[in-house]
């Protein structure tokens, strides 16, 4: 796993960039009925696309053994984006301690920054997972 981790080490300075248009209830802020009609970025919503940008990042570093999950995550949504508008996601790996990688990161409309935020990744066996998730199962039998 670690020569895993020492590989993305060559990501560390360079940033990533992603992008989608706001244009699906997907990505709207829905809470209540009358939240809809703004037809707005949702926090949650952002959220959940900048882990995916993170994963996208480390999964070809991946093996078949391994699984990278959230661990923690610092999310400031400073501005909201009004359906049609494009956002545009600047990410990069800001460090990696033993089996955690750490990301920060902006969001941007085609306006104004959006967001910032730091989270981490910690990069994990399946079997663990596996063997973690059926010992907490197996306290509720």
């Amino acid at each position: 796993m670690h020569e895993v981790l020492e590989n993305i080490k060559d990501e560390f300075m360079k940033e990533h960039n992603f992008e989608f248009q706001l244009n699906s209830e997907l990505y709207y802020w829905t809470e209540t009925n009358l939240n809809l009609k703004y037809q707005v970025l949702s926090t949650s919503s952002l959220i959940e696309y900048v882990h995916k940008c993170g994963f996208e990042i480390i999964k070809p570093y991946l093996t078949e053994k391994m699984v990278c999950v959230v661990s923690k995550t610092n999310f400031e949504h400073i501005s909201i984006t009004p359906q049609g508008f494009k956002v545009y996601v600047k990410l990069k790996v800001s460090k990696i301690i033993g089996n955690t990688i750490l990301f920060e990161g902006e969001a941007f409309d085609e306006i104004n920054k959006i967001a910032q935020f730091s989270f981490e990744r910690k990069v994990i066996s399946k079997k663990t997972l596996e063997r973690k998730s059926l010992e907490k199962l197996n306290k509720l039998n």
